[in-house]
């Protein structure tokens, strides 16, 4: 099955035209399909149509979803514990400060920083459909029934 795996995060706080230089530098890097951004007020919208005119402009294919949250992060991380659990995300082996800071404060939670797992989650949120949930919905591949069977017998 799909793998979401965390490769990289930056737990720190940047304002406009840095965080978008941020956002960018990462983005040629990792190359992702979807990234999410947390929409926070007046100035989360505005940071998220500024990277959508810059990446129009660039001529980049980025998909920006905004992503409000509403529940606390103890109720967010227990939405994505069982994944973890499931091995369906996965930490990267990479050194890097950002996975540092990323392994620090999931060990730490609930006490202190949060904010590399609250993008973890974020990112998770949109790409739900690269992950395949676990529990009694999911089948082994084995077990499921061919699509094209049915077709068998059709004539064109």
């Amino acid at each position: 099955g799909a793998k979401f795996v965390i490769e990289d995060v930056f737990g720190g706080v940047l304002f406009g035209p840095d965080g978008e230089d941020l956002f960018f530098a990462k983005a040629a890097l990792f190359k992702p399909r979807v990234t999410a951004v947390e929409k926070n007020g007046i100035i989360g919208a505005e940071y998220i149509q500024n990277l959508r005119v810059r990446a129009a402009g660039l001529g980049l294919p980025y998909i920006i979803q905004e992503v409000q949250t509403m529940n606390d992060m103890v109720f967010r991380m227990s939405e994505i514990a069982p994944y973890f659990r499931a091995q369906q995300i996965m930490v990267s082996d990479a050194v890097s400060s950002g996975l540092d800071v990323f392994r620090t404060e999931w060990a730490r939670f609930p006490r202190g920083h949060d904010d590399t797992l609250s993008a973890v989650h974020l990112a998770w949120q949109v790409s739900k459909h690269l992950v395949t949930a676990p529990g009694a919905a999911y089948r082994p591949r084995r077990a499921q029934a061919n699509p094209w069977n049915s077709l068998a017998g059709m004539k064109v």
